[in-house]
């Protein structure tokens, strides 16, 4: 609300002043089981897997009293985000002499799915006789502001770290798989909101390639370059997010995008790291290019022609993205 209007001003006062008690009580929790184990097969060969489940919650609760409103009255709100994951994950790495050269070869997948439900909830009633009372902004609960959402995300990777012979000098290429799907799923509970937007069903893959440099100079200073190609499905919340508030002095409105691309990247990486055992310096710069940027919740435009006016919101892609800089950082060993 702050990003809309100063607190000073009247429409503000008129529906914000009148508030004698605002209580909230925030919680979060997350449950997790893992297994992971590791063991050698062969000489210079080491195999990992793991597996995982995990469930996360979230829910925010406030109770406030407007007792010198024109009608007093009790608000309660309540808001929920539960997230389960469910994963399975093996990394192989192999040691091996190939053409002359000594070669660390790795391998592995990483397989997930989740489901993600959000949910509003809340009530007032009149703070004198306890006769039910129309919600602020007469929104109508329960509600979820986007759908039941299921993902599953699989990764499958190879890279090789190759020794170059007679020199320190290490080259180290990869390449990576990913496949992301979406499934929206509708319910009651969302059709309870009234506002007819299509459900999305989203599916991605992407081939991803990265070359990188390593060069031990000294035992203490090393020497690094990289060039990486990256890749980002669209978020749920991106997708299907849809949300409707009726102020008296403006309606605000998040319109989902089932058009929203994945973001692709082309990334360069400098870096130099030097090591004793008192402390570690280490400094990199960095040049990043993206496609199809995700830019999310993004003003798209306003139609003063509407009483209030009206301000939409969107998730949307920019063309082209370019995000640089330089890090340094200092450990204390």
């Amino acid at each position: 609300m702050q990003s809309l209007l100063s607190m000073t001003h009247p429409d503000y006062v008129q529906r914000f002043g009148n508030t004698t008690r605002l209580e909230g009580n925030d919680s979060q929790s997350r449950t997790r089981a893992s297994v992971h184990y590791e063991f050698y097969p062969a000489e210079e060969t080491r195999v990992a897997w793991r597996a995982y489940t995990q469930t996360s919650k979230v829910q925010q609760v406030t109770e406030e009293d407007r007792a010198t409103a024109p009608t007093p009255v009790f608000i309660y709100r309540q808001f929920s985000y539960d997230s389960d994951l469910h994963g399975l994950g093996v990394d192989v790495q192999q040691g091996a002499d190939l053409g002359g050269l000594g070669h660390l070869i790795g391998y592995g997948l990483e397989v997930n799915a989740g489901e993600i439900a959000q949910r509003r909830d809340g009530f007032s009633r009149n703070l004198n006789d306890g006769t039910p009372v129309n919600m602020p902004l007469n929104e109508v609960f329960p509600r979820r502001d986007f759908p039941i959402t299921k993902t599953v995300n699989a990764g499958v990777y190879l890279n090789d770290e190759i020794a170059l012979s007679d020199s320190s000098l290490f080259l180290i290429p990869g390449v990576r798989y990913d496949y992301q799907k979406l499934e929206s799923e509708s319910d009651l509970i969302l059709e309870n909101a009234g506002l007819n937007y299509p459900l999305t069903e989203l599916e991605h893959d992407r081939v991803s390639a990265n070359l990188g440099l390593r060069w031990p100079a000294t035992d203490a200073l090393t020497f690094s370059a990289q060039y990486a190609q990256g890749f980002r499905a669209p978020p749920p919340e991106d997708v299907n997010l849809v949300l409707f508030y009726q102020l008296p002095f403006v309606t605000v409105t998040s319109i989902p995008n089932p058009d929203l691309k994945p973001e692709t990247s082309e990334g360069y990486e400098l870096g130099v790291a030097y090591e004793n055992p008192a402390y570690a310096l280490r400094f990199s710069a960095f040049d990043n290019y993206y496609e199809d940027f995700i830019q999310s919740r993004t003003l798209v435009n306003t139609d003063p022609g509407t009483t209030p006016p009206t301000q939409p919101y969107q998730s949307i892609n920019i063309d082209r993205v370019r995000i640089y800089g330089a890090e340094l950082r200092y450990l204390q060993q």
